[in-house]
This record gives C-alpha cells, sequence and structure tokens, in this order.
C-alpha cells in the first residue's frame, strides 16, 4: 500500500463525452463479468446546459481501477440492482455506485476491512480506490443510498497536468 502512494498519474485529454462513453461501457462490461443476475443501472448528469463536449485530463486506467474496485464490492454485496451515476462538469468527474444492501461504511476504506473475508477477497479495494482518487486530485465517500444501501461516491480532478490537488 505504501508503494501504492507512489503511482505516478497520467493524464491524457481525451473529451468528456469519451469519457463518459467508455466508463458507461467499463461499468456494463464488470457487472456482466461479476455481478451474476444482477441488473445495472447507469444515470449520466451531464450538468444544467446538458453539454458534454468539453476535454479532461484524466488517468482513464487509474479511473478504471476505482470503478472495478467499487462494482466489484457493490456485486459481492447487492442482492438484485447496482446504480452507477457518472457526471464530469466543473472539473472534476465524480463516479457514485450504490448498492440495496444493508451496509457497513464506517470502517469501509480501513485497510483490511471486510465483512466477508474469503481466500479471494482481502478487504482493500475503497482503501486502494481511496488512494487512487487522492493521487488524482479527488477522495472517496462513504454513506448511504437514497433508499438504503451502500453509496460509495469517487471524485477525481479532471484539470491539467499541473493541477494534482484537485483545486480548481
Amino acid at each position: 500500500l505504501s508503494k501504492l502512494e507512489d503511482r505516478p498519474v497520467d493524464r491524457k485529454p481525451l473529451a468528456s463525452r469519451s469519457l463518459v462513453d467508455e466508463l458507461e461501457s467499463h461499468a456494463n462490461e464488470v457487472v456482466a463479468a461479476r455481478g451474476e443476475g444482477l441488473a445495472l443501472r447507469v444515470a449520466i448528469d451531464e450538468g444544467e446546459d446538458g453539454a458534454r463536449a468539453d476535454m479532461t485530463h484524466i488517468d482513464l486506467p487509474l479511473v478504471e481501477e476505482v470503478l472495478d474496485n467499487l462494482l466489484s464490492n457493490a456485486c459481492g454485496h447487492a442482492k438484485g440492482v447496482i446504480e452507477v451515476e457518472i457526471s464530469v462538469r466543473e472539473g472534476r468527474l465524480a463516479l457514485s455506485v450504490a448498492d440495496d444492501t444493508p451496509e457497513a461504511l464506517r470502517r469501509g476504506c480501513d485497510p483490511f476491512f471486510s465483512e466477508n473475508k474469503s481466500a479471494e477477497h482481502f478487504g482493500l479495494g475503497l482503501n486502494v480506490s481511496s488512494i487512487l482518487c487522492g493521487l488524482h486530485g479527488g477522495a472517496l465517500e462513504l454513506g448511504n443510498g437514497s433508499t438504503g444501501g451502500a453509496r460509495v461516491t469517487a471524485t477525481f480532478s479532471t484539470g491539467g497536468d499541473g493541477d494534482e490537488t484537485g483545486e480548481l
């Protein structure tokens, strides 16, 4: 985990529309592969003007790694539905993943925390995701969904190379 904090962030320009399309496709692939019998609902928050033509500067593999962790966690706990919301605006990308299960969120970002320890699951996904979000000028927030269940929101700065802190 300490080496993870030294990981470089390799931001590349990508149109917001392309970013959203890539992330939506990625979410569908992950849930199809790991969420047997689960439904996926994806909502796109386009902002007030509905435009997604602006450019972002994003480390797409890093963002997809975080999305993988959030979706894998949801696939392991959801009873029927996983909801993903993608928002790109005002220099920020926000990914929210919510499931329909009782939550254990207070300790969710602690390393090695898991309610279902197994040989395949070490309880590091949310901790790793939190570190990666921080490297990309964002954060990871845990809470409850509007209808219950867990809701995890990952944010990332979409500014240029010099904007590692996320302050816009």
